[in-house]
């Protein structure tokens, strides 16, 4: 019985740390458990291979706001992103830098509209001076598949050691009660 709680101990420490790696994994797209609400606004980030954009942040209706082919307007012109590099955030608001085809960088602020708390404002911020980014925790997108990689690695190896201390506890519990049958004596009733 004593393996059994060692085992069950085992499993236990392992999903949490399965949980843990899933979570840091949440801020990248590449998650697996779709429990997190961490981000401002409701906003979920979404790891697309290149082919499909790339990475993306979408809101609560599933729709995308920042991402390969969306566009805003700022100054009579029009911005069409190529590139999510990196995004900021904090309670209320969360910042996603940019990348237009030209490899030019810009800033888009999301908020939540006064007016009507379903619609979320977005603002091209092309000056970064203009917002105290130091308030903000960053995630980088852009060069950190490396770091995204190992995260997701090790979060995959705890959960196959966690499916074999399952199997392990499942094989040693079952041989715990086979053995405690034969052990009790057979009372005959007259």
């Amino acid at each position: 019985m004593k393996a059994c709680k060692i085992l069950f101990f085992l499993i236990f420490l392992f999903g949490i740390i399965y949980y843990q790696l899933d979570k840091g994994l949440f801020y990248y797209g590449k998650n697996n458990l779709q429990i997190y609400h961490l981000l401002p606004l409701r906003i979920k980030p979404e790891y697309r291979p290149a082919f499909e954009g790339g990475f993306a942040l979408r809101d609560d209706n599933g729709f995308t706001i920042a991402a390969n082919g969306n566009s805003y307007s700022v100054d009579n012109r029009k911005i069409v992103i190529n590139q999510v590099l990196k995004y900021g955030y904090n309670e209320d608001h969360l910042i996603a830098v940019v990348a237009d085809v030209n490899k030019n960088y810009y800033y888009v602020e999301f908020s939540q509209n006064p007016n009507d708390q379903s619609v979320i404002n977005a603002t091209i911020i092309i000056d970064s001076k203009r917002s105290n980014l130091n308030l903000y925790k960053w995630i980088n997108i852009d060069n950190n598949s490396n770091f995204i990689w190992r995260l997701a690695l090790y979060r995959n190896c705890s959960m196959l050691i966690i499916i074999i201390l399952v199997v392990v506890f499942i094989y040693t519990f079952a041989k715990y009660r086979k053995n405690n049958k034969k052990m009790k004596p057979i009372m005959k009733t007259e």
